[in-house]
């Protein structure tokens, strides 16, 4: 069988890429509240937070904490498929909504604050909730209305549609099959689950050791090519929001096309934990030609 290692393509510095990108993104963070501008703001700061969370996956100086930040994985692409929804929306009713979720989830906050100090630190003053029981249920009342009004007729009940429909209502499978992607990686982070547990454990049966850090790299690679792949997906969503110039576009795309030439994107469960032979990588690298070759190059296509 004839070697196919050299015909992988030559790998950029994506950290250096994305470092080279600080003055663009410095420039776009800044922000100014004016009427009509919530949903530009809430672009910002989100494209804000996913630009750091890359950064944070390139520092090679960074601990072996990965395994930390995978949840942020999910934030970012729940912030994708809402604010993308929420772009078709005309702006006088997309901001309404935006100011008025973000009073119910103020109140929420306080209200549940309250809660827990209330138990478990008495003692200890805290901010309490401002709005009464009927002032609540007028909000909630005046969100579900919106909604009603821009896809869910039905709505009666919370202040948000499940992230989910919000992405099948967007036509496509992408973002539908991404989040569903992450939500399971990171619902083993977030919630009991007894394999993500089990699975940390390393070492000769029936002895193991336990440690988040056995899969430090496994999690980098989850980090690194995930969260690169949303960071270019802002491009292709609110290109027009954030106005990138050429010099921007084309370290932009060096990036999409280091993602698209990673020959294995990290897997949720491996062949290796499952002790199972890797399939040979080449016939994957003879496609890549294929895809990079390509002059129009989307990852949410």
């Amino acid at each position: 069988m004839k070697k196919t290692a050299s015909r992988q393509p030559k790998r950029p510095d994506e950290g250096g890429v994305f470092r080279a990108l600080a003055a663009y993104v410095a420039a776009v963070s800044q922000g100014r509240m004016r009427k009509g501008q919530l949903f530009p703001l809430c672009i910002r700061a989100s494209f804000s937070k996913c630009y750091e969370f890359n950064l944070e996956a390139w520092n090679e100086s960074a601990s072996q904490g990965e395994f930390f930040s995978l949840p942020t994985l999910r934030g970012i692409c729940e912030d994708l498929i809402v604010l993308n929804y929420l772009k078709s929306i005309p702006t006088k009713q997309r901001d309404l909504l935006l100011s008025k979720l973000m009073a119910h989830d103020v109140h929420t906050r306080l209200a549940t604050q309250k809660g827990f100090f209330s138990t478990a630190r008495p003692l200890q003053p805290v901010l309490n909730p401002q709005l009464s029981p009927a002032a609540v249920t007028k909000l909630e009342s005046e969100i579900q209305t919106v909604w009603r009004s821009h896809g869910w007729p039905n709505m009666n009940r919370g202040v948000m549609p499940p992230i989910r429909q919000i992405a099948e209502k967007q036509g496509g499978d992408i973002l539908i099959k991404l989040y569903d992607f992450l939500y399971r990686l990171t619902s083993g982070t977030v919630h009991f689950s007894v394999g993500s547990l089990l699975r940390t454990g390393w070492g000769d049966p029936p002895h193991f050791t336990f440690s988040v850090k056995h899969f430090a790299g496994y999690y980098r690679a989850f980090s690194r090519v995930y969260g690169a792949f949303m960071f270019c997906s802002y491009f292709e969503l609110f290109g027009r929001f954030l106005r990138p110039d050429n010099n921007t576009k084309r370290k932009v795309d060096v990036i999409r096309d280091s993602i698209l030439s990673v020959v294995r994107w990290p897997e949720m469960i491996t062949f290796e934990e499952m002790n199972i032979p890797v399939p040979d990588p080449g016939i994957i690298i003879n496609a890549l030609g294929v895809v990079l070759s390509r002059k129009e190059k989307r990852l949410l296509s």
